[in-house]
């Protein structure tokens, strides 16, 4: 699957492709949360915080 059409998907509420998303690029998102938080805990709420649409 395409980068723009697993973000085709999550836009309509795909959860399957919301997982996917966050599976395919959480761990490098972490990676950059971690270089600017350094507490874990933290770069994950900031990491979490990302994927949430206010």
């Amino acid at each position: 699957m395409t980068e723009q059409q697993l973000i085709t998907l999550c836009k309509t509420g795909d959860r399957r492709a919301q997982r996917l998303l966050y599976d395919r690029y959480a761990p490098r998102l972490l990676g950059v949360c971690r270089r600017y938080v350094r507490n874990d805990a933290d770069a994950e709420e900031v990491l979490l915080s990302g994927y949430t649409k206010y």
